[in-house]
Protein backbone atom coordinates (compact mmCIF):
# COMPACT_ATOMS: atom_id res chain seq x y z
CA UNK A 1 0.00 0.00 0.00
CA UNK A 2 2.87 2.39 0.76
CA UNK A 3 4.39 1.87 -2.68
CA UNK A 4 1.06 2.73 -4.28
CA UNK A 5 0.77 5.95 -2.24
CA UNK A 6 4.32 6.95 -3.18
CA UNK A 7 3.51 6.25 -6.84
CA UNK A 8 0.42 8.47 -6.65
CA UNK A 9 2.40 11.24 -4.91
CA UNK A 10 5.14 11.00 -7.54
CA UNK A 11 2.62 11.32 -10.35
CA UNK A 12 1.06 14.32 -8.63
CA UNK A 13 4.45 15.95 -8.09
CA UNK A 14 5.44 15.31 -11.70
CA UNK A 15 2.21 16.93 -12.89
CA UNK A 16 2.46 19.94 -10.56
CA UNK A 17 6.20 20.54 -11.03
CA UNK A 18 5.55 22.55 -14.18
CA UNK A 19 3.60 25.11 -12.17
CA UNK A 20 6.37 25.76 -9.65
CA UNK A 21 9.38 27.69 -10.94
CA UNK A 22 12.68 26.16 -9.89
CA UNK A 23 14.72 29.36 -10.22
CA UNK A 24 13.36 32.78 -9.43
CA UNK A 25 14.35 34.60 -12.63
CA UNK A 26 13.12 37.98 -11.38
CA UNK A 27 15.64 37.98 -8.52
CA UNK A 28 18.49 37.49 -10.96
CA UNK A 29 17.23 40.12 -13.39
CA UNK A 30 16.41 42.78 -10.81
CA UNK A 31 19.14 41.73 -8.40
CA UNK A 32 16.92 42.13 -5.36
CA UNK A 33 17.02 39.47 -2.67
CA UNK A 34 13.55 40.57 -1.52
CA UNK A 35 12.01 38.80 -4.50
CA UNK A 36 13.15 35.38 -3.29
CA UNK A 37 10.03 33.70 -1.86
CA UNK A 38 12.00 31.27 0.32
CA UNK A 39 13.61 34.01 2.43
CA UNK A 40 10.98 34.16 5.23
CA UNK A 41 11.08 30.40 5.68
CA UNK A 42 14.88 30.45 5.85
CA UNK A 43 14.80 33.16 8.52
CA UNK A 44 12.40 31.09 10.63
CA UNK A 45 14.51 27.94 10.24
CA UNK A 46 17.68 29.86 11.12
CA UNK A 47 16.12 31.31 14.26
CA UNK A 48 14.93 27.85 15.31
CA UNK A 49 18.46 26.50 14.78
CA UNK A 50 19.94 29.25 16.94
CA UNK A 51 17.90 28.10 19.96
CA UNK A 52 20.39 25.27 20.50
CA UNK A 53 23.27 27.77 20.86
CA UNK A 54 22.26 28.33 24.49
CA UNK A 55 23.22 24.72 25.31
CA UNK A 56 26.83 25.12 24.12
CA UNK A 57 29.42 25.14 26.92
CA UNK A 58 31.23 28.34 25.90
CA UNK A 59 33.86 27.95 28.63
CA UNK A 60 35.11 24.72 27.01
CA UNK A 61 37.12 25.90 24.01
CA UNK A 62 37.39 22.41 22.51
CA UNK A 63 33.61 22.41 22.16
CA UNK A 64 32.86 26.06 21.56
CA UNK A 65 35.44 26.95 18.89
CA UNK A 66 34.14 24.51 16.24
CA UNK A 67 30.59 25.64 17.00
CA UNK A 68 31.60 29.27 16.64
CA UNK A 69 33.40 28.60 13.35
CA UNK A 70 30.34 26.84 11.92
CA UNK A 71 27.95 29.56 13.09
CA UNK A 72 30.12 32.32 11.61
CA UNK A 73 31.39 30.37 8.60
CA UNK A 74 28.04 29.48 7.04
CA UNK A 75 26.80 33.05 6.48
CA UNK A 76 30.22 34.46 5.60
CA UNK A 77 30.97 31.84 2.94
CA UNK A 78 27.37 31.59 1.66
CA UNK A 79 27.78 27.82 1.81
CA UNK A 80 26.60 25.32 4.40
CA UNK A 81 29.26 22.82 3.29
CA UNK A 82 32.10 25.34 3.64
CA UNK A 83 30.85 26.49 7.05
CA UNK A 84 30.69 22.91 8.30
CA UNK A 85 34.14 22.26 6.87
CA UNK A 86 35.52 25.16 8.93
CA UNK A 87 34.08 23.57 12.05
CA UNK A 88 35.46 20.13 11.21
CA UNK A 89 38.94 21.47 10.41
Amino acid sequence: MTAFEVWIATLGAAFLSGFVPVVNIEAYIVGAAALVPEAPALVVVGSMMMQSVTRIDWSNYAESMPCFLVIVGIPLTYSIADGLALGFI
